[in-house]
């Protein structure tokens, strides 16, 4: 029993994570629940619940790549299936406020957490605005469609 504990003990000196797959639990998600937590901590954001990650039995054996060489860059009917509905963050900067104050804000003129938060801000509201676009679209075709039947 000594020499067993001995091992665990390296194990667990080695890779702390072990422990929590011990418990029933992968170390990564643990790490990630941490993450989420913690940048959620940070703004104040409150989540629900986390989902849990898929048990690795559950996915289905994937077949090698050379066995779809010649089809490989072909869409699939799943294509249809996939929602692509971009949404506004929950949190916002959630990475800017992770990495803190730039080391670089005593040099520049300008703070380049802001300007990145700008251009974040930016680029957000184009691809939501351009979601809009294309959902007004659809609703138009599906309208004439419905007029010339």
């Amino acid at each position: 029993m000594i020499a067993v504990a001995l091992l665990v003990a390296q194990e667990l000196e080695r890779n702390p994570l072990v422990a929590c797959t011990l418990r029933g639990m992968e170390g990564a998600h643990l790490v990630e629940r941490l993450r989420l937590h913690r940048s959620t901590a940070l703004t104040g954001a409150r989540v629900e619940s986390v989902p849990p990650l898929d048990p690795p039995e559950a996915h289905e054996a994937v077949e090698p790549l050379e066995a779809h060489l010649e089809d490989f860059w072909a869409l699939s009917d799943e294509i249809d299936t996939l929602a692509n509905q971009p949404e506004r963050p929950a949190v916002a900067h959630t990475l800017l406020r992770r990495l803190g104050p730039s080391p670089m804000s005593n040099q520049s003129k300008f703070p380049i957490a802001g300007l990145l938060a700008t251009c974040y801000d930016l680029v957000t509201e184009h691809i939501l605005e351009m979601q809009q676009e294309a959902m007004g679209a659809e609703e138009e075709e599906e309208g004439e469609e419905g007029e010339v039947e």
